[in-house]
């Protein structure tokens, strides 16, 4: 099949069928997808090394980073990401990841972003015992994307110090937390409140002066990364998570930010509604949890 399109749009013409590879809108995609999740990863490790106090931790092996916290032994907290080995070398950085998380009481987990080699690394894990226990899209937006306007009716202020019972409650109910954990949320919430780092605003959504949604986020380097946006069920579809979205987006660009991003589970009504206040998808990012037992060190 003769190729008619110049040579000059750097696309190239398959033999096979008709399909078109467009290899320019490719790469470029490709090399955004990375500087994006460059840019997150770099805001999420010094997030967790702001949270010393509240027992976040970071570690780096084999050019992996590990997030953990012991206190609180939640998914959200403890995850492995940055993984880049060559293939030869990956068991053994899987092992020691395993036995750092097996000294926690941990199960590991481990995070595939477009940073992630080798490429055949989902496949290893899960023929290695490990199972996808979540999927999200990574949405980000700009300053002049987002231009919706608050909905009236709906306050949102960073949180003060006896909101926090009001914050964790939304929070245990929005996320489906086990009772079990509930008490260390609870102490953790307290301290990020009591002992907050200024690069992080929490905040609590008020409708008709009544407790309704929840949020945070953090402002890095360049990027803010925004997380746990949720809503009372009561309050659902009446503006709550958008006022919230819309007043921290506000402060990461008052505070410099090139662009904020947050993870929306696919599948979910939340990414519609992320996509009308002028948030886009960059790369997915997936976490797997390992299911086969390992040996357990105290």
């Amino acid at each position: 099949m003769k190729c008619e399109r110049p040579r000059s749009q750097l696309t190239l013409c398959l033999d096979r069928g008709e399909d078109w590879l467009e290899v320019d809108c490719e790469m470029r995609a490709r090399g955004s997808a990375v500087q994006v999740c460059r840019e997150v990863e770099r805001t999420e490790r010094d997030l967790f090394l702001s949270g010393k106090r509240q027992g976040l931790r970071v570690d780096d092996i084999g050019g992996a980073v590990l997030f953990s916290c012991r206190q609180v032994p939640a998914a959200m907290f403890n995850y492995a990401t940055g993984i880049s080995s060559r293939p030869a070398d990956l068991n053994g950085l899987l092992d020691e990841i395993e036995g750092f998380y097996a000294r926690l009481n941990l199960p590991p987990r481990i995070a595939i972003t477009p940073l992630s080699r080798p490429i055949d690394l989902r496949s290893r894990l899960l023929k290695g015992g490990y199972g996808e226990s979540s999927t999200s899209d990574v949405m980000t937006v700009e300053s002049q994307a987002a231009r919706r306007r608050p909905r009236t009716g709906v306050k949102v202020r960073p949180l003060r110090r006896g909101q926090v019972e009001a914050f964790s409650t939304i929070f245990n109910t929005a996320f489906k937390i086990r009772a079990s954990l509930r008490g260390a949320f609870a102490r953790f919430w307290r301290s990020a409140v009591f002992e907050s780092d200024p690069r992080l605003r929490i905040y609590l959504a008020t409708l008709e002066d009544k407790p309704a949604g929840i949020g945070l986020i953090f402002f890095g380097e360049k990027a803010a990364g925004l997380y746990s946006v949720a809503t009372q069920p009561g309050h659902r579809g009446r503006g709550v998570a958008t006022n919230l979205v819309l007043q921290a987006v506000q402060d990461a660009f008052t505070s410099r930010a090139k662009f904020v991003y947050l993870y929306a589970p696919r599948r979910s009504r939340a990414r519609m509604m992320y996509r009308s206040l002028g948030f886009t998808s960059k790369y997915i990012r997936s976490v797997y949890s390992l299911h086969r037992s390992i040996n357990r060190v105290t």
